[in-house]
């Protein structure tokens, strides 16, 4: 396999849920030369990168699909039939009440990030930083 010329297709084959020997197969390589080029930093860097762009490709999707959702959603609140009225309901408040803690977490993990930032810009500008660490050494 050439060193260049093929990573975009073992970088495919890797992300599409291939074996190795599959990707050997589709890229013109051994399996062990497979498994070398997936120690090498830039393709382990495109590896990342391609799943990634598929993560935000099938979150737009999910997106868009959500607000067809929800629009169905509201239509069959309002439906004759109580079961399929109370079942839209159902569906909504649950999801509302996760969204909601899901919020909730976002929020307050945010919040600790801040602190946790803050708390270690203090001990990198601290001159006494290093004296924090001799005093828990003394004390054990």
């Amino acid at each position: 396999m050439k060193e260049t010329g093929n990573t975009a297709v073992l970088v495919a084959g890797i992300v599409a849920g291939r074996s190795l020997r599959e990707v050997a197969a589709m890229a013109g390589a051994s399996v062990s030369t497979v498994q070398r080029r997936l120690k090498d930093p830039d393709v382990i860097a495109d590896i990342k990168d391609e799943r990634s762009q598929q993560r935000q490709e099938t979150l737009g999707r999910f997106s868009q699909l959500r607000t067809s959702c929800i629009d169905r959603l509201a239509v069959l609140v309002d439906d004759a039939n109580a079961g399929i009225s109370l079942r839209a309901i159902a569906l909504i408040l649950n999801a509302t009440g996760r969204l909601d803690s899901t919020f909730d977490l976002e929020q307050r993990l945010t919040e600790l990030e801040g602190l946790f930032e803050a708390a270690a810009l203090e001990v990198d500008d601290g001159d006494d930083a290093g004296d924090d660490v001799q005093a828990v050494d003394d004390v054990g």
